[in-house]
């Protein structure tokens, strides 16, 4: 009876054990175009400047200033990645779908970003004579613009779910993936160039950035065509949309005069990326 009852329950488990999956190893690289949704911060600054007035008088004029960042993120660079899965099969029980994964990916791509430009308006002028204002004219002059850019950096740990179909050309089959997870934003190497300068000359009011690096929630989304090569190898070819969050740049810093420096002033831009990227599969 203990025989006959062994032999049902490995008869029943033998369809299982043929449908169990296995773990899989992988490495990719690509190319990513970094984009990013416009923005504008605005950082008001007054700025006192003496000026030479009557014998014997002191005169002073205070100027409002407005500092616009007007940004749309474009970069290019490769990525690369790797990590490990699990992929559990189907069987032939679910149609046109031939498995899932599960996966953990690690992935980093740095791009120098042309971000935008920097346009500086003077809004006002007000004149002061021995402690006493002479009235307050509002102006609006643009005084300076610069194109900026500066370096971002993101590396992204993502737990990954793929849906494999079933081949439709030999070994040749199709998958879609989603997943969620963090994105570590890094902002560095932010510089300037003239575009306007009415006062002539360069180097003027330039204003800098420290680097920084923050912390981002992130999830992708793709698809693409993989390659089952032998029982072991196998490759893909795909594309993934990647947001990774805001990144954020360091404090506000004044190399030259001209700008007063704000406590907790900074700049931001949401960074997404559009990869292609190549992939292989080793099942262990």
């Amino acid at each position: 009876m203990r025989k006959l009852l062994v032999a049902a329950v490995l008869s029943a488990c033998l369809p299982m054990l043929a449908d169990a999956g296995q773990w899989y190893v992988f490495g990719e690289g690509g190319y990513s175009s970094l984009t990013a949704g416009s923005h504008n911060d605005v950082i008001p600054v007054t700025i006192s400047q003496s000026i030479t007035g009557l014998p014997g008088l002191e005169a002073k004029t205070l100027t409002n200033m407005s500092e616009n960042f007007d940004s749309v993120t474009k970069g290019s660079a490769g990525n690369f990645g790797g990590g490990f899965g699990y992929e559990f099969p189907f069987g032939n029980r679910q149609g046109i779908l031939a498995s899932n994964d599960v996966e953990l990916l690690a992935s980093h791509v740095t791009a120098v970003a042309s971000a935008g430009i920097r346009s500086e308006y003077e809004l006002s002028q007000q004149s002061i004579i021995n402690g006493q204002s002479q009235g307050i004219l509002p102006v609006n002059i643009l005084q300076q613009q610069e194109a900026y850019s500066y370096q971002t950096s993101n590396t992204r740990l993502l737990i990954n779910y793929t849906l494999n179909f079933k081949p439709f050309i030999a070994h040749l089959a199709s998958f879609v993936e989603v997943g969620v997870g963090t994105n570590l934003a890094s902002f560095s190497k932010y510089s300037e160039q003239d575009l306007v300068n009415p006062t002539g000359g360069t180097g003027l009011d330039k204003v800098n950035f420290a680097n920084n690096t923050k912390i981002n929630f992130a999830y992708n989304a793709g698809l693409g065509l993989s390659y089952q090569f032998t029982s072991h190898w196998a490759a893909r070819l795909g594309y993934r949309y990647t947001n990774g969050g805001m990144d954020q740049s360091g404090t506000l810093s004044t190399p030259d005069i001209g700008i007063a420096a704000a406590a907790g002033n900074h700049i931001s831009n949401h960074v997404a990326s559009n990869e292609v990227y190549l992939r292989g599969l080793y099942y262990i």
